[in-house]
């Protein structure tokens, strides 16, 4: 009879641990579910500021290959995402900047640092676009993280500024040869810029 009772107690005891057990795992799965409610969250918020991001943003490998891309950068090349994947980012580097973007791509995998250059990229449409790419090596060092800005308007009001500044500078120079600096006493008197005006009595 007492092993009877004994295996009894034994008995109640393994169901007791069960219960404890199974409330565990029941508390486990509820904690697992809520981290992966939060993790699908944080993932759609980040995919959400990833492909709408007013930069676009691009993964490359070593050998300038397109491993993801945003939104924006498909739009700033003109054609959909799924076009991107795969392709050599040089090919759509304009030529004359191709040479320049091959030894940034070789600096950017051989050190830790982000690297900056500026190149011109071919779009659809057959124009070109200027970007200022910004690169930065992943900790494996296998892919590197792009970021393009898109300078097009930055360089455009530059060359307007700077063609503003020539033709200013020969205005000021044609009215240094017609009106010499006063202050100036080895530039000869020329015709109407004298001390006195032109027909007025001497």
């Amino acid at each position: 009879m007492s092993r009877i009772f004994g295996n009894g107690n034994e008995t109640q005891q393994h169901v007791h641990e069960l219960e404890v057990h199974q409330i565990e795992l029941v508390t486990q799965n509820a904690v697992l579910q809520q981290t992966r409610d939060e993790l699908e969250i944080a993932l759609d918020k980040y995919t959400d500021l990833y492909d709408f991001a007013p930069v676009g943003y691009l993964t490359l490998d070593q050998d300038g290959i397109i491993g993801d891309a945003n939104f924006t950068a498909a739009s700033q090349f003109g054609v959909g995402r799924a076009r991107l994947l795969g392709q050599r980012f040089e090919s759509i580097v304009a030529p004359g900047s191709r040479a320049e973007f091959s030894t940034f791509l070789s600096t950017v995998f051989s050190g830790q640092s982000k690297q900056i250059c500026e190149v011109a990229l071919l779009i659809c449409s057959a124009q070109s676009i200027f970007v200022q790419v910004e690169a930065l090596p992943s900790a494996s060092g296998l892919y590197c993280r792009v970021a393009l800005f898109d300078i097009s308007q930055r360089l455009l009001m530059k060359e307007q500024i700077e063609k503003q500044h020539f033709v200013l500078a020969v205005a000021n120079a044609e009215l240094q040869a017609v009106c010499p600096d006063p202050g100036n006493e080895s530039a000869p008197p020329v015709g109407g810029c004298q001390g006195t005006l032109p027909g007025d009595p001497s």
